[in-house]
C-alpha cells in the first residue's frame, strides 16, 4: 500500500492490484456499452423510419382528400422487385378523358406510370426495404402476396382505393392491405406491418404481416 504524508497527515492511495481491479471494471463496462450502441442505434433508426413511411401515407390521405382541378387524387405506389423494394413513389392520380354519367371526368384511381404525376420518390434510408405486400381475402383475412401496391385517396372522402397485383396479373381491388417493412441489420424484431384499410383506417405494428 502507498502511503503519501503532507503535513504530519497520511493519505493511502490505491495499491497496485486495486488500480489493476478498477481499470479491468472500466474496461468491461466500456466494452458492454460500445458493443450494444450500434444494436441501440439500429433500433431507433427502424423505429424512426417506420413512422416516416406512415407519415407519407397519412399526409398522402389528407392532401388526397382535398385535391381538385385536373388531379382527382394522391397516392402512394410500392413494389417488392429488388431495387425498387427501398422506394415509396407519390403520384398525382390525374383524370382520364372519359366521364361518369354525370359528365364528370374521372381517374382510374391506382397508379399509372404512363400518364400520372410523380411527385416524390422516397428512398427509405436506414438499410430498410420492403419485404412483403399482403391483400387480404375479405371472407377469411389470408395473406394474398402481392409484388406491386398503389393506394388512392381521391376528393372529397378519406377513403382509399387499394389495388394490388399478383404476378403476371392485372391490378385488382381489395379492402385491405398490408406493406412489410424490413430491416437488413437487426438479427431480432427486424419486421413491421403497416395496414392500410378501404375505411381510411392506418395502423403499424412490431411484426411481420
Amino acid at each position: 500500500m502507498l502511503h503519501i504524508k503532507f503535513k504530519n497527515k497520511t493519505i493511502k492511495g490505491m495499491s497496485l492490484m486495486e488500480s489493476i481491479v478498477t481499470i479491468a471494471i472500466i474496461a468491461l463496462l466500456s466494452t458492454i456499452m460500445y458493443s450494444s450502441y450500434p444494436q441501440a442505434s439500429s433500433i431507433l433508426g427502424f423505429n424512426l423510419t417506420s413512422q416516416e413511411i406512415i407519415s407519407i401515407i397519412k399526409n398522402t390521405q389528407m392532401y388526397g382528400s382535398s385535391q381538385g382541378g385536373n388531379y382527382k387524387g394522391r397516392g402512394i405506389f410500392v413494389q417488392t422487385e429488388t431495387g425498387f423494394n427501398n422506394t415509396i413513389t407519390e403520384f398525382l392520380d390525374i383524370v382520364t378523358d372519359q366521364s361518369n354519367n354525370m359528365g364528370v371526368k374521372v381517374s382510374n384511381k391506382y397508379y399509372d406510370e404512363d400518364r400520372d404525376a410523380i411527385l416524390a420518390k422516397n428512398i427509405i434510408k436506414n438499410s430498410i426495404t420492403i419485404n412483403k405486400i399482403c391483400a387480404y381475402d375479405t371472407s377469411n383475412q389470408t395473406c394474398l402476396p402481392s409484388t406491386k401496391l398503389s393506394v388512392t385517396y381521391i376528393r372529397p372522402n378519406t377513403e382509399a382505393y387499394i389495388y394490388y397485383n399478383f404476378p403476371d396479373l392485372p391490378l385488382t381491388t381489395t379492402s385491405h392491405a398490408s406493406i412489410e417493412i424490413k430491416s437488413n441489420i437487426l438479427k431480432q424484431d427486424n419486421l413491421k406491418c403497416i395496414d392500410i384499410y378501404e375505411s381510411g383506417q392506418i395502423n403499424i405494428s412490431n411484426k411481420g404481416c
